[in-house]
């Protein structure tokens, strides 16, 4: 597949006030966009992963029967994780350190949701549909803890 290159002028004072060089603020644009068009459903997963393609590995995983996509990103000597299409996003000093807070991340906001009865809203607003008989409130908690 080929690709364009496109050139955007960036004012240096923006790059100084987000304390990042033009490579570093390059990949969060190109990334931030690509999470912008998918949200706004004018970019699908399929391409969404070749447009993050070089920024990211995606990772699959399955809490709870989700499917989620971990893109990863480095800032500075941060790494950031982002699991797709829940927006969660955290960060750490390694990549493993990264994947793993945005893990409890993920189970942090699903627990909230949960609790405050919204859960069900959150995933459908985000695209997941209900494939199985529902769990109840106690079940679900065990299982989010068991992860």
């Amino acid at each position: 597949m080929s690709s364009r290159q496109l050139l955007i002028d960036v004012p240096e004072a923006v790059l100084l006030a987000e304390k990042t060089d033009e490579v570093s603020f390059a990949r969060e644009l190109r990334m931030l966009a690509a999470v912008k068009l998918y949200e706004l459903g004018r970019l699908s997963p399929g391409p969404l992963g070749r447009f993050c393609e070089g920024l990211s590995r995606a990772a699959k995983v399955n809490p709870v029967n989700l499917d989620l996509t971990i893109y990863l990103t480095r800032e500075g000597r941060q790494y950031v994780a982002h699991a797709m299409p829940l927006d969660v996003v955290s960060s750490g000093p390694t990549p493993e350190a990264a994947r793993e807070a945005v893990y409890e991340a993920v189970r942090a906001f699903l627990l909230t949701a949960a609790d405050q009865g919204t859960l069900e809203e959150v995933l459908e607003d985000c695209g997941y549909e209900r494939r199985t008989a529902g769990l109840s409130r106690d079940e679900f908690f065990q299982l989010l803890e068991d992860l």
